[in-house]
């Protein structure tokens, strides 16, 4: 369920309502740890990748690659392509019939120019 953002959870984690909150067993101590486990295991991968901030992975597509061992023997992911997921956002643009700028066309700006 998408409700937790609406202040609404159903299971009381992501809420300030007295009344949800009072669904929720566990102790918000251990919801903290949690998120503090993930972004430890997130930081891991990161690090494996060349990466020391979120923002340096954007648009890094080229970093990811589909994992053989996921996709096994399974004949419906073995039919799946993810090359046109895994294009960097460049060579989408070229490729794209509704571009609406041709990026080989684009003619950097100088800011002087901008002010006239």
């Amino acid at each position: 369920m998408r409700k937790c953002h609406l202040n609404t959870c159903p299971v009381g984690i992501a809420t300030q309502d007295p009344v949800l909150r009072a669904k929720f067993n566990g102790q918000p101590e251990h919801v903290v740890n949690f998120m503090f486990m993930i972004a430890e295991e997130v930081r891991e991968h990161m690090a494996r990748m060349g990466f020391r901030t979120v923002s340096e992975m954007i648009g890094r597509s080229d970093m990811l690659e589909p994992n053989p061992d996921v996709i096994g023997d399974n004949p419906k992911l073995r039919n799946l392509n993810f090359d046109s997921l895994l294009l960097p956002a460049t060579e989408l643009a070229k490729r794209s019939p509704h571009s609406l700028v041709d990026p080989d066309k684009m003619v950097p700006v100088q800011q002087e120019e901008l002010q006239d």
